[in-house]
């Protein structure tokens, strides 16, 4: 009844309510962005190396005017333990998910453990950037996020391509080789990671995602999402449903539909399927072409809310029949929260520091 009469008061509800169980949910972004303006100094205390603060996240507007997105834009820098500019250095190149920005690269000790890793000589001493991926380029928790794509919203991969990394191997030591050059991309970031790697082999070469957006257009015989991936009844999503629900959390209570994901970076008229498949990593796959034994890594939990186990394990699949060797690190019990994201993350280091090319000492 309450529905009917108060539609709008309805919806404003639950979209707080939706806000709220993903603040505690999804990640502890939310919290990053709510803590004092000096976070960034309490986590470069704790660091050998440090993180470079071109944001306007503590207390100082830092950003870089971007022409491309006609915005001033967030950009946090990590540089590793005994940093100097005369010495040349990996670059990864790190993309957060949704639900949250650039504050996720501050959180959850992730910094710490892969500093204390180049520290006892266990990962190589590395440049690590991470831009916002949010259209507003404000802290809002619920802001559509770009994947990272060229889309409806802006051209976001065109300003990581034309503009952070320029400014990134002019401002900074990095090596040339794109074998010392990685993009990492974690939940929706994922979708971009590895569309960057596709699109560009000759400055990547080396790639990871975590609970990743790597098969947008996945679906099975019965065009059903929300099911596990099986290769005898694996189809292509053919045609775009905005409200088939994507993910389920609190056992269903919360529900998140394509619409969410899909329109603010690929619109909304019947020409969606086709921009999907035009920047969707699986179908990538059949038409661009890597070198030889580039290094990926797909990590996945199997019991991920958004069924990223399934893009994942579709897109690995896929890859093996386009002779693509695709490393899988696969959790039973993990879900699509920070109780995943965050050891799986360390995994990727310790994967990474195997794959990425470094200076010889």
């Amino acid at each position: 009844m309450t529905w009917f009469l108060f539609p709008c008061e309805m919806r404003l509800a639950l979209g707080r309510m939706v806000a709220f169980v993903l603040m505690f949910t999804i990640g502890d972004v939310a919290l990053a962005q709510r803590t004092t303006p000096h976070h960034v100094d309490r986590l470069n205390a704790l660091l050998e190396g440090r993180v470079i603060d071109l944001t306007h996240n503590h207390g100082q507007d830092h950003r870089r005017y971007s022409r491309i997105l006609g915005q001033r834009r967030d950009l946090y820098v990590y540089v590793p333990p005994g940093y100097s500019p005369t010495r040349a250095y990996p670059l990864i190149l790190w993309l957060h998910g949704a639900f949250g920005d650039e504050h996720a690269f501050l959180d959850q000790g992730q910094l710490q453990y892969l500093d204390d890793l180049i520290v006892r000589g266990c990962f190589p001493p590395a440049i690590i950037a991470c831009p916002d991926g949010t259209y507003c380029g404000e802290n809002h928790l619920m802001e559509p996020h770009s994947l990272y794509l060229n889309g409806a919203g802006g051209r976001m991969q065109d300003h990581l391509l034309c503009e952070v990394l320029p400014f990134l191997t002019t401002h900074f030591p990095v090596l040339a080789c794109r074998e010392a050059h990685a993009v990492v991309g974690i939940s929706a970031g994922g979708a971009g990671a590895l569309n960057l790697l596709f699109r560009r082999p000759d400055l990547f070469g080396v790639a990871a995602t975590v609970a990743g957006a790597v098969n947008l257009r996945y679906s099975n015989i019965d065009n059903e999402y929300l099911q596990d991936f099986d290769p005898t009844t694996y189809r292509w999503q053919t045609e775009y449903r905005p409200d088939d629900v994507i993910a389920q959390y609190a056992g269903g209570l919360i529900s998140i539909r394509a619409e969410r994901f899909i329109e603010p970076v690929f619109g909304v008229d019947p020409g969606v399927v086709t921009r999907v498949a035009a920047q969707n990593p699986a179908d990538l796959l059949f038409r661009e072409p890597l070198p030889v034994a580039t290094p990926i890594l797909v990590a996945f939990g199997g019991r991920d809310q958004f069924n990223m186990d399934a893009q994942g394990a579709s897109f690995a699949w896929l890859a093996a029949t386009q002779g693509v060797m695709v490393d899988v690190y696969f959790d039973p019990e993990g879900d699509h929260t920070s109780d995943y994201f965050n050891p799986a993350q360390r995994q990727v280091y310790r994967w990474l520091a195997r794959h990425l090319a470094s200076a010889p000492e």
